[in-house]
């Protein structure tokens, strides 16, 4: 833990461009910080206030949502401002409080995952609302190829799948320590063949699921040896479906190979 190129405190959001350059969100440090794939530290420039969720646009641009002022910040991919949203008020009265994740489509509307709100929240690039639907403790959105959107609901413990338009599909998932089940589910991401990643906060691992939701495969457990975790919340894969983790608790990010 500490201040230092590389280093974080308390790490939270991640995010892989088409190059394979890595970006991490680096929260008490205000910051978020480049490495290559191979971890090995680039660049790193200031946020707003607490930056938790990180993604790109279609441009390669990254927009990060900063928790502690609401404040929505895009940059380039070299740490230069572009511009700065304000994502208080959402646009069309929504009313984002505290947003934690985010993912953008093609077109680069912004789909948000507003947890105090218990909301998913669309907005297009000048932040109009466009559409929102309720997910009583959405922490983080992801988006497969077809543009279905999945939720992670940590207040009920279970993953919820909508269509673009935030239409219902399906959901799946209890309290539990077993396969399927889930301890505050925080973290989402899809792979290349449409499979999801969930990282789970309370349970200390990693859960994999195919594009229905059928359990797949897992692994982590609580600690601080390779491949262990402590409390993580970020994940995101490359275009080789390598699979990067933030164990926000350890103050490190683990790259796995494919699952």
């Amino acid at each position: 833990m500490g201040g230092g190129d590389g280093q974080f405190n308390v790490p939270y959001g991640i995010t892989v461009d088409g190059s394979g350059f890595v970006y991490v969100t680096d929260i008490n440090n205000n910051r978020v910080e480049k490495f290559d794939a191979a971890g090995n530290f680039q660049t790193k420039w200031n946020t707003s206030d607490q930056p938790y969720g990180i993604k790109p646009d279609s441009l390669g641009n990254l927009f990060v949502l900063n928790y502690g002022n609401y404040i929505l910040q895009e940059f380039t991919t070299l740490g230069g401002p572009v511009t700065q949203l304000l994502v208080g008020n959402c646009g069309g009265g929504f009313g984002c409080s505290a947003a934690r994740g985010l993912v953008l489509d093609s077109l680069n509307n912004i789909f948000i995952a507003d947890t105090p709100t218990g909301q998913v929240k669309v907005l297009d690039t000048s932040l109009a609302a466009l559409t929102s639907w309720n997910v009583s403790g959405a922490f983080d959105v992801a988006m497969d190829q077809a543009g279905n959107i999945f939720t992670a609901d940590n207040a009920n413990n279970k993953i919820q799948k909508y269509d673009h338009g935030g239409n219902f599909i399906k959901e799946w998932g209890t309290n539990g320590t077993g396969n399927g089940e889930f301890d505050y589910p925080t973290g989402l991401t899809v792979d290349s063949h449409g499979n999801l990643f969930v990282s789970e906060y309370n349970n200390n691992r990693v859960q994999k699921f195919d594009n229905d939701g059928n359990y797949l495969a897992q692994w982590g457990s609580g600690g601080s040896g390779d491949g262990q975790f402590n409390h993580p919340i970020g994940i995101a894969v490359d275009s080789s479906d390598n699979v990067y983790v933030v164990d926000t608790g350890n103050n490190r990010v683990q790259k796995f190979s494919p699952h």
